[in-house]
């Protein structure tokens, strides 16, 4: 069995999480357009603050964005394990017992047993999961915690903190790839 066969599963698995989170963005931008007329931005001349108020009543689209959060991470937490599933599969590992290992950054990932196993059976794959986890095992810890409050908890998604940030750009034929310092940051206060 050739190895684009044995991650057939993993791979549509992985591209509907994919899909998933196209609809966190598109019920995000939906947001945004419902709400064009119902927002105000201010300077505040003596703090500087900007106040991001609301003139009108805002606008939410359906499904709920929590159910659509909540979708998108199951989604993405599940592909994972299929991905653990399918390296393990042609050493006759149970899928049923085979997992993505997740852990918060290379030295304690490798004392996790489903990272040994594919360590043991897999070893380059392993580097390459260690070299995924030591840059962005946070990330995936996060995933992982998220999915687990899902299965038990309504998703409450909520806007907590946000700031403006005005970057100069002195050629308009000369834009950075990587955004030099801006020229002015402000706090968004509530209104």
């Amino acid at each position: 069995m050739s190895n684009e066969v044995l991650f057939l599963d993993a791979k549509l698995k992985v591209e509907r999480a994919y899909h998933h989170v196209l609809d966190v963005e598109g019920w995000i931008a939906n947001f945004i357009q419902l709400n064009l007329d119902c927002t105000r931005i201010d300077i505040d001349p003596d703090s500087g603050h900007v106040r991001f108020q609301t003139t009108n009543e805002l606008k939410f689209p359906q499904p709920a964005l929590s159910s659509i959060t909540g979708d998108a991470v199951h989604s993405l937490r599940a592909a994972l394990d299929y991905v653990g599933a399918e390296i393990l599969r042609p050493f006759g590992t149970d899928p049923e017992r085979s997992s993505f290992p997740i852990d918060i950054n290379r030295q304690s990932l490798v004392g996790k047993s489903h990272y040994r196993e594919i360590a043991q059976r897999a070893p380059d794959i392993a580097l390459i999961i260690a070299d995924l986890i030591d840059r962005n095992g946070r990330k995936f810890v996060g995933l992982n915690q998220l999915d687990r409050i899902d299965k038990h908890r309504f998703l409450i998604t909520v806007v907590s903190n946000a700031q403006l940030t005005i970057r100069c750009i002195d050629n308009e034929n000369d834009v950075p790839d990587v955004p030099r310092e801006p020229c002015s940051s402000y706090p968004l206060v509530g209104g």
